[in-house]
């Protein structure tokens, strides 16, 4: 067996081997993947006998509220972990099939210009040529002809050896698909699993809801008019004034600042910036990735006994852990958990305007903090008095809530 024969066959082998290796790990990954998913299964369990058994030992409904609120933002973490996980995927996927269909025309190509070859050699009258082309029954045959292989050129040879090179790649490509498809369907099913905990939370809340005397068909009722809201929401103006003196006393300071340059000569004047972040604009943009208003602002007809017969704020229904920007720039004033509201954050923008952000499955900043307009301040949640995931927002100005749609 001549050298060229040797390395032609060395190739062939090579390539087996690696198709069947890819093979094993594509099987490894499946079997990998349905041990995830009967471990997800199991914790699922585990979850829901943690949620019979808070209701079984609940001491009062608030502290049962804020259990289900802590099981719901881990299963939310979660759930924004696998979409995240999902994307990557996604984008392999699209990544690999590209590369697919490169080598897949390129094997075209390549073998399109060995077939050019033969014909050249038949052309030329090559006897034995001719033998192999009568015998053959498609341009595979041809090509593992060892009379063919004893007769190519260097230059056929090169030829050859790149079609098998891209062989090689189109069978790795495949592997690759097959296991990336593998993962992408294992992410899906743990992500129906983790939407059907968040669900099974859901409902463990709004049957407690109901029986507070929440209108459970009220999707996006306002917090009750318990005596709890009402300190909760004095605690909030509270923390908005605060900010607001601070500001004043700032921006006193830095006028002062500029009367003493213009009394010793500077060319600045006394100013009338203020500085800080009291722009006093009062134009925000929309506070939520997607969603729409589910509930708008004002007077209603209480939903059942005890509930605000006066909304303060609008509903924007949104999926969990959809992005809460800060409708406009200022300074992070509160940042909390009450049963009533969940978990929310109070943006002061400065001139006594303020906007408050609630019902948040995660909080992505700290009081004191100062944020941009547009920045991602919270998630999207359903903790608190809430019976699915929204964002309830609120407009402040002066301590007087205001329809937050005329200013979004």
């Amino acid at each position: 067996m001549n050298r060229r024969l040797k390395k032609i066959l060395a190739m062939v082998l090579t390539c087996g081997l690696l198709f069947t290796t890819g093979i094993s790990a594509f099987a490894q990954t499946k079997e990998e993947a349905q041990q995830k998913i009967e471990q997800l299964k199991k914790e699922q369990e585990a979850l829901n006998s943690r949620l019979a058994e808070l209701q079984e030992s609940k001491e009062d409904t608030e502290s049962y509220i804020k259990e289900l609120d802590a099981e719901m933002t881990q299963v939310v973490s979660d759930i924004q972990e696998v979409n995240n996980r999902l994307e990557e995927i996604n984008a392999q996927l699209e990544e690999t099939q590209a590369n697919l269909e490169a080598a897949e025309a390129k094997a075209q190509s390549q073998y399109k210009a060995l077939k050019l070859r033969i014909k050249q050699m038949y052309e030329e009258g090559d006897p034995t040529m001719m033998e192999i082309i009568l015998k053959a029954e498609d341009i595979s045959t041809i090509l593992n002809s060892s009379e063919y292989i004893s007769k190519i050129s260097d230059y056929d040879n090169d030829l050859l050896s790149a079609l098998n090179e891209t062989l090689r790649q189109i069978e790795e490509y495949k592997a690759q698909l097959e296991d990336q498809k593998a993962e992408q369907e294992e992410a899906k099913e743990e992500l129906e699993i983790k939407q059907e905990d968040l669900q099974s939370i859901i409902d463990q809340k709004n049957a407690e809801l109901e029986k507070l005397g929440i209108d459970i068909e009220d999707l996006h009722a306002d917090i009750s008019d318990t005596e709890s809201a009402i300190a909760e929401t004095e605690r909030i103006l509270a923390a908005i004034k605060a900010q607001e003196q601070r500001e004043a006393e700032e921006a006193a300071r830095r006028a002062q600042e500029a009367a003493n340059n213009a009394n010793s000569g500077s060319s600045s004047g006394s100013g009338g910036s203020t500085g800080g972040v009291s722009s006093g604009s009062t134009s925000f943009i929309w506070p939520c990735a997607g969603g729409y208003i589910s509930s708008g602002f004002g007077s209603r007809t209480s939903p059942t006994a005890g509930a605000s017969t006066n909304h303060m704020g609008v509903d924007i229904a949104a999926g969990a852990g959809a992005a809460i920007y800060a409708a406009q720039g200022g300074t992070v004033v509160t940042v909390s958990y009450s049963t009533a509201r969940g978990n929310y954050v109070v943006v002061s923008h400065g001139n006594g305007v303020s906007t408050l952000y609630q019902h948040c499955s995660a909080v992505y900043v700290s009081a004191g903090q100062s944020v941009s307009q547009g920045s991602t301040i919270a998630a999207v949640g359903s903790t608190g008095y809430s019976t699915g995931p929204h964002l309830h927002f609120e407009v402040i100005i002066n301590g007087v809530n205001v329809n937050p749609a005329n200013y979004i």
